[in-house]
């Protein structure tokens, strides 16, 4: 399914990617659907706690406090399974290494974390990217 409503699926391969003096490469989705961006926003949703009361403050009460939690490390690790399609990661022996969750964290932290700022990176240029540039998608004048 491709149109100007949906995502084309492309893949973008980083290959400046670095670990402990080994180089190697991702392959990662050009940008997410709206359906993968929900799961990674929700990946980590813990609950919401206190507050709540529909009963109104007494004078002097402070508000009760709403707590929402959240589980940083389960949506760093949804986000990065969302978005890697492939590397060059092997073993010992020269098999790549299947992308997965029980590979990834098998990982070493630091080949996890190249992975990530990997990613991070992407996504902050697709941001920049999708800017409204100078002179494109400026309002129409209308003339009286």
């Amino acid at each position: 399914m491709s149109s100007k409503w949906t995502v084309t699926p492309e893949t973008v391969r980083l290959d400046d990617l670095e670990w402990n003096g080994n180089a190697f490469w991702i392959e990662v989705k050009k940008d997410l659907t709206e359906g993968e961006r929900r799961r990674v926003m929700t990946a980590g949703w813990k609950g919401v706690s206190g507050g709540g009361s529909n009963q109104p403050n007494r004078i002097g009460e402070s508000a009760p406090q709403t707590e929402i939690t959240i589980d940083w490390a389960a949506q760093s690790l949804a986000r990065t399974l969302v978005y890697l399609v492939d590397w060059s990661l092997a073993d010992d022996k020269g098999n790549k290494l299947k992308p997965g969750r029980d590979t990834i964290e098998a990982l070493h932290p630091g080949v996890f974390e190249a992975i990530e700022a990997g990613i991070n990176k992407h996504v902050e240029a697709r941001e920049q990217e999708k800017k409204v540039t100078p002179g494109k998608n400026r309002p129409k004048a209308i003339s009286a």
